[in-house]
């Protein structure tokens, strides 16, 4: 379903396909303030990776990790005379934590409770971009 800040600034889907067309893999980045996590301020082109997900049947196959670096490269094409911060709101389990900061992603804050509606504990990761070279 859509969300809220989908009417402010669209989001980027990114998404890996079988032949036949079925989606195993996806992403999504909406376009964010982040207020700097050492409070020096607020970084002026920021992007939430909202979610990331693989198809079950699919999973441990690299597609998720090839998606974002496809991802990453694409918004940094797109955005390339800015530094891009990207930043997310991950799970607090080892598979999570493994699998972003192989990824280059870096933990900026301590575990905390996303919402009162999701039990599991987060913890909030952020990846510099940099500009396109």
């Amino acid at each position: 379903p859509p969300l809220p800040e989908d009417d402010l600034i669209p989001p980027r889907h990114f998404g890996a396909f079988t032949k036949s067309g079925e989606c195993v893999c996806c992403c999504t980045y909406l376009a964010s303030a982040l207020v700097g996590h050492s409070g020096e301020g607020v970084f002026e082109h920021v992007l939430q990776l909202r979610g990331v997900s693989t198809a079950e049947k699919f999973e441990r196959q690299l597609l998720a990790s090839t998606l974002l670096k496809f991802a990453e490269e694409v918004l940094r094409h797109e955005n390339r005379d800015l530094p891009v911060v990207t930043w997310t709101k991950a799970y607090d389990r080892r598979e999570a934590m493994i699998f972003f900061e192989s990824q280059g992603w870096k933990k900026v804050t301590s575990v905390y409770s996303a919402t009162t509606e999701v039990a599991e504990p987060h913890l909030k990761m952020e990846k510099q971009l940099g500009i396109h070279a």
